[in-house]
């Protein structure tokens, strides 16, 4: 028997963080319906978010709703495709497809804030390129960054169970990356590309340390920012030493590519 717990989103919610919070206290999968956030564990933790319901569920039924709300997702020439729908799936002539199975690890690619950087990896990436995932989750991002020519592709995240299905997923997609445990400190050199897709405190804390890990001439793409809040972001990694290029919203969430122009301190 699995447990469900059902938590109804208020105005003041961001559903970026409250989902991490569940990812974070041991969810099996975890699902957006509208306003309201759906987590399955193996059992009750005092971890969750509060205000929500815990409801019990048979083992066989809440994999099968998870995956029932997982689609096929496209960002630019990238089609995200989940592993159980991979064999059926039927791309189009120059469609890039990334076999993903989300695991526990956050990240089905499906949110706004992965297909924006997504679609600016796809602007910003030269052949050859080397880049950094920070926070990288199921590991969406670094396996598109192969896919799409990248030279060497590094991954860092302080959840060890991210760590295994990015790599996990590297192996299903017939790429090589690195995956290492850890924040962006873990990381073995500075990257032509970084990628952070964050929470917006998380993104304010290592803005330093993120505009840093750019090589001068590389890019910064940071997104896991709701609109109201990407201002304040954007300041943050600029009085760090980054150049604004171009700002991207979508569903109430924005992606932002900065410059780095030369060495910071």
């Amino acid at each position: 028997m699995t447990v469900r717990y059902t938590i109804d989103l208020t105005s003041g919610d961001d559903p970026e963080i409250v989902a991490a919070r569940l990812w974070v206290a041991g969810a099996q999968g975890v699902q957006e319906d509208g306003r309201t956030l759906i987590g399955w564990f193996d059992h009750r933790v005092d971890e969750v978010p509060p205000g929500g319901e815990w409801t019990a569920q048979p083992d066989e039924d809440w994999l099968a709703t998870w995956r029932e709300g997982i689609e096929p997702v496209r960002a630019g020439t990238l089609t995200i495709v989940p592993s159980w729908q991979r064999e059926a799936y039927v791309a189009a002539p120059g469609e890039l497809i990334i076999d993903l199975d989300p695991g526990v690890a956050f990240g089905s690619g499906h949110h706004a804030t992965t297909q924006l950087c997504l679609e600016a990896l796809q602007q910003h990436l030269a052949d050859g390129d080397r880049v950094l995932d920070v926070g990288c989750g199921t590991g969406v991002l670094a396996i598109a960054a192969k896919l799409l020519g990248a030279g060497e592709v590094e991954g860092v995240d302080v959840d060890g169970d991210a760590v295994h299905a990015t790599l996990v997923n590297a192996r299903a997609n017939g790429v090589q990356l690195t995956a290492l445990l850890g924040g962006v400190e873990a990381a073995t050199d500075t990257a032509d590309v970084v990628l952070a897709n964050l929470l917006t405190p998380t993104l304010h804390a290592l803005a330093g340390p993120l505009v840093a890990a750019v090589r001068p001439g590389g890019v910064l793409i940071a997104s896991g920012v709701a609109v109201e809040r990407a201002d304040g972001v954007a300041e943050a990694l600029t009085a760090a030493g980054a150049t604004p290029v171009s700002r991207e919203d979508r569903d109430g969430w924005a992606a932002l590519v900065l410059r780095v122009v030369k060495d910071t301190p």
